[in-house]
């Protein structure tokens, strides 16, 4: 029999009717001391002022019929948890807004707890399109249920259950109101055990298709919302910058080193005083208000001129993919960004004070943006690396490489002198303007040998020119395996170290102890330390360290990384010393009941 003739059998079988004045399905109503996703709930008798409104069910569906059938629903459509069901069980209680807050707000990851949530919803109420099912989720909002409303009204729905399968399921068995199911003197609603089976196989298989479409759904709305308000891509970045320039009438110019010159930026015009134009006439020259808003007044008119030129010639003249050149939020996000920039070095060439915090500025996202670098370096080396040590050895080392944890690259002498840092530079045969690595001393051994292998993996792939797919889950073969590692330990021999490279615009060289950072840096994104990222000798020194190792949490039980032993023959022959050298006793021969 198919999911409608059962549903039919259910709604005409003779029962006590509990019915409302209305015969509509009263809303639960949740009681205010019931905890988020608690089944402690209320039932609404009936319509009252200021309650939540009735959901209607189409003529001739019995109430307490539907709400069986709402349970068989929920139950076989995977909604074990908090779910928005009407007449579910205590077991399958309403999901309360406050559970996952994240669904009002907007998140989108698809990983998140929103979106499970939102998931659960779509789930629970597959029915809901075919009467079978009303989704409350006060999750949703208060449309869901005139949506909800609507839906319910659609029994006839049911029949689109395919013809095929409707046959099928009629071969061999027999009708609910003359074979084994009963006779039609008042036990015709009685379902056997195999047409409840049918019921939920077809309920079940109809929530998987719903929950399938509803992810892919959930997936795409995701990348558009990455899209829409994401990070800005660099060409589109060099793009408006290159306009903005251009429309004040500037050119950028380097000097030696690859170092731009200083190019002083217009002032704003005088009251009264005409607009400038470029030699032909046409084209105007912007004098921004500096200490305007970027939005209004001339400033507005300059950054619509910046995105109407991306508009018009960014494909041709940037190379930008239509994409970029149709998407005026990341334009003006991009065009926003810049103006702030340039307003500060404006300040900076006009007053002492503003001149000494750009400057400082200056020098924080310098220094930011060679971690940044290091990060991507060690990123471009961790699908190769994945791929030649296993995805299942190697679970958890994403989280491991963020920018806070990279070594500060530093040209100037710190707490030493220049003969020391000299002597440390010639050691490690770098040249005269190699930038000195700052080690972070709260490092642990196997973090410091993870890094340096994945900085191994990201130079020898970006020498080896060819890209991996980025789609691909699976490992090397045995034979790519071999493969790989062969070619790989041939380049290392002829590598000096890691941060000798010809690449890289300066070498770097490991500086004088005295200049290694002592304490993690702050994260604004607030990502966990563990304690295995952590050296147990450095938590042994003094009291605040070991406070800090206390602190810390163990890894989750999904981090296999850390089990993992790498090879030290990957490594250059600097960086092999250097690991003999510094990191004897760092994590191994220190326990944690040192530390107690």
């Amino acid at each position: 029999m198919s999911l409608y003739q059962s549903q039919q059998a259910l709604t005409h079988r003779e029962s006590p009717q509990t019915e409302t004045p209305t015969g509509r399905l009263p809303t639960p109503v949740w009681t205010p001391d019931a905890a988020p996703g608690s089944s402690s709930r209320t039932r609404d008798p009936g319509p009252t002022a200021g309650s939540s409104p009735f959901i209607s069910l189409p003529p001739g569906v019995d109430m307490q019929a539907a709400m069986s059938l709402l349970s068989i629903l929920q139950v076989n459509s995977g909604n074990q948890t908090p779910g928005p069901f009407v007449g579910t069980n205590d077991r399958n209680g309403g999901m309360a807004a406050t559970e996952y807050p994240e669904v009002s707000s907007g998140t989108t990851n698809s990983s998140s707890p929103a979106l499970l949530g939102r998931t659960r919803g779509v789930a629970g109420g597959m029915g809901a399109s075919h009467g079978q099912g009303v989704p409350l989720s006060p999750a949703w909002g208060p449309g869901t249920i005139d949506s909800a409303n609507a839906a319910v009204g659609h029994q006839e729905a049911l029949r689109t259950t395919s013809r095929g399968e409707r046959h099928a399921m009629a071969d061999g068995e027999h009708d609910v109101r003359s074979g084994a199911g009963g006779s039609q003197d008042g036990e015709s609603g009685v379902l056997t055990a195999a047409e409840k089976a049918e019921v939920k196989r077809l309920a079940k298989a109809q929530a998987e298709q719903m929950v399938k479409k509803a992810l892919a759904g959930l997936e795409r709305q995701y990348k558009r919302s990455r899209t829409k308000g994401g990070k800005v891509p660099n060409i589109l970045v060099r793009a408006v910058q290159h306009e903005m320039y251009a429309l004040m009438g500037l050119e950028r110019a380097l000097g030696s080193q690859r170092k731009k010159l200083h190019v002083a930026l217009p002032n704003p015009l005088a009251p009264g005083v005409e607009a400038r134009y470029a030699p032909d006439g046409k084209t105007r020259w912007y004098n921004p208000e500096w200490d305007a808003r970027v939005d209004v007044g001339v400033n507005l008119e300059f950054i619509t001129a910046v995105r109407d030129l991306i508009r018009e010639k960014g494909g041709i003249k940037h190379e930008l993919p239509s994409e970029l050149t149709e998407n005026d939020e990341l334009i003006i996000k991009a065009a926003h960004t810049y103006f702030r920039s340039l307003r500060r070095r404006y300040h900076a060439d006009h007053s002492e004070e503003a001149k000494a915090k750009y400057e400082k500025k200056l020098q924080v996202d310098k220094h930011y943006q060679r971690r940044r670098r290091r990060t991507n370096i060690l990123r471009e080396g961790m699908q190769p690396f994945r791929k030649v040590f296993g995805r299942g050895a190697t679970e958890g080392v994403e989280e491991l490489v963020i920018s806070p944890w990279q070594s500060s690259e530093d040209s100037g002498n710190g707490d030493g002198d220049q003969q020391t840092r000299d002597e440390e530079r010639r050691k490690a045969g770098a040249g005269r303007h190699a930038l000195e690595l700052r080690t972070l001393r709260w490092k642990s051994r196997k973090m410091r040998m993870l890094y340096l292998i994945l900085a191994v993996f990201g130079r020898f792939q970006a020498e080896r020119g060819d890209e991996l797919d980025e789609e691909s889950t699976e490992d090397f073969t045995p034979a790519e395996h071999d493969t790989y590692l062969e070619e790989l330990r041939a380049a290392v021999r002829t590598w000096r170290s890691i941060t000798i490279n010809r690449n890289q615009q300066f070498d770097r060289f490991r500086g004088p102890a005295v200049n290694a950072l002592d304490l993690p840096r702050e994260d604004k994104h607030r990502r966990p330390i563990y304690k295995e990222c952590i050296s147990r000798k450095w938590a042994k020194e003094t009291n605040e360290h070991t406070q800090l190792y206390k602190a810390a949490g163990p890894c989750p039980s999904t981090f296999t990384i850390f089990d993992l032993e790498l090879p030290m023959d990957l490594l250059p022959e600097l960086d092999q010393e250097w690991m003999e050298k510094v990191e004897t006793t760092d994590f191994d021969e220190i326990d944690d009941e040192e530390l107690a």
